[in-house]
């Protein structure tokens, strides 16, 4: 068997950097690499690896960009170290999080890695290969509630659930995108993620725009990570894992809600005896 001959920070594309997204909320970002080698080594091969922001100006210079440096506070790695054992070409692997405390979501961010040690002095440190570039771009959380299933206390006019989840935030009746529920007291809608998020963000909320606004009133929005035992507030209140957040009085058009916990069950349910109609639902968190 040849000596290896080469060693670089895997997952890997054929170009010398990678996109990794990262989503402005809190929450990290997580990515997996690894080191590999183009062939089997025949001992143990420990590797070190490390974030060194002096390449970000090279590469700038060298590929016509203007990346900013990612600072090291917002960079945490589960482990620095590597161990590609005898008669394999991979390592273990560790986890590379990002953190999006004090960054701008404006800002594109590079975060250069690179091979710092390798204790068989046969694999060579070629620059051109033991080096990694991260593309570091952010954005909000993406509205994970899109065509999920869901239902609500009663119907009015065909004004089915679903309608809210259909990515149409049009708040007039017209268009025939608004949910729509009867006023026996106490109505309800509900979305299914279909499994549990690991973190929801937000949960922003439309409301009628042609009349009626006002009938969005009083309300509770309700998480949990299973389903809901009751219809009744008081009831939902009282279960065990829920997360409730009370709006006292008229919702406007658009109404975010602050979330920041799991949840796989979304309940928008009124206090009063009034109708429950929603443009649209937009859960933002992480799949």
């Amino acid at each position: 068997m040849k000596t290896p001959n080469g060693i670089f920070i895997s997952p890997t594309e054929k170009t010398i950097s990678e996109p990794f997204d990262i989503l402005f909320l809190d929450y990290p970002s997580k990515k997996d690499i690894a080191v590999s080698l183009y062939d089997e080594t025949k001992i143990n091969v420990n590797v070190s690896i490390d974030q060194n922001n002096d390449l970000v100006e090279v590469y700038n210079e060298s590929n016509n960009t203007s990346y900013q440096s990612l600072p090291i506070e917002n960079v945490t790695f589960s482990s620095k170290d590597f161990i590609i054992e005898a008669g394999t070409k991979v390592s273990n692997s560790v986890s590379l999080t990002i953190s999006t405390t004090n960054l701008d979501q404006e800002t594109i961010y590079l975060l250069p890695l690179e091979i710092t040690n390798v204790s068989d002095p046969n694999i060579p440190l070629d620059k051109s290969m033991n080096r990694k570039y991260y593309v570091v771009q952010g954005g909000p959380p993406p509205n994970i509630a899109i065509g999920k299933p869901t239902m609500q206390s009663s119907t009015l006019s065909g004004a089915i659930s679903s309608r809210a989840v259909d990515g149409n935030t049009s708040g007039f009746w017209s268009n025939g995108s608004v949910s729509h529920t009867g006023n026996a007291g106490e109505e309800w809608w509900e979305v299914d993620l279909e499994k549990v998020s690991p973190f929801i963000q937000e949960v922003i909320l439309y409301n009628r725009q042609d009349c009626c606004s006002e009938r969005l009133v009083d309300f509770y929005v309700f998480v949990s990570d299973v389903p809901f035992e009751s219809n009744s507030v008081a009831n939902i209140l009282n279960q065990e894992g829920v997360y409730s957040y009370f709006h006292a009085g008229v919702a406007g058009y658009q109404t975010t809600i602050p979330v920041t916990r799991t949840g796989r069950y979304v309940r928008v349910q009124l206090t009063g005896n009034t109708y429950l109609g929603l443009a649209e639902v937009e859960v933002m968190g992480i799949e």
